[in-house]
């Protein structure tokens, strides 16, 4: 027998809502060969600049050795560029090259095609009241990089 909709949680619907929105994100992804951590790691690069390994996983928070993989498979790809940093031989800096500019752009609107996909169901009043609710819970609840700041909703048409 069901349980009465009362037992409900917010934290039960949060959690099985991330779990949809993950799905959808990494099946976004995977026809244009990102994972969500090697996506990520494009982001930050576009939304900090050139920056050491060391300094992209602390944005992250991504463990060095798992981030190292992702970069390689990333500079194999002719998506990052990684070069010794002239103050500093021992260790490199990394930057978005073109072609990961270019499939960071598509990720992006594909991305957002799943999120409008499943907010569908809400006007864009109720999206933009749910972003603000959301942020303000990611303000308080994460400690991650790139949600601080003043956030705005992805507009896409």
């Amino acid at each position: 027998m069901a349980r009465p909709a009362r037992h409900i949680t917010s934290s039960f619907l949060l959690s099985r809502l991330g779990q949809e929105a993950t799905a959808r994100y990494r099946q976004a992804l995977r026809p244009l060969g990102l994972t969500a951590q090697s996506f990520a790691v494009l982001k930050v690069l576009h939304a900090i600049g050139p920056c050491s390994q060391q300094d992209l996983g602390s944005a992250l928070g991504i463990d060095s050795s798992n981030l190292a993989s992702v970069v390689a498979q990333l500079v194999d790809r002719g998506l990052v560029g990684r070069e010794r940093d002239e103050a500093n031989r021992r260790r490199y800096v990394l930057q978005l090259d073109r072609p990961g500019l270019d499939l960071l752009a598509e990720g992006l609107e594909t991305v957002a095609d799943g999120e409008r996909e499943m907010l569908n169901p809400l006007t864009e009043t109720e999206r933009t009241d749910l972003f603000a609710l959301l942020s303000r819970l990611a303000a308080t609840a994460l400690d991650d990089p790139l949600l601080r700041g003043d956030a705005e909703p992805a507009r896409h048409p």
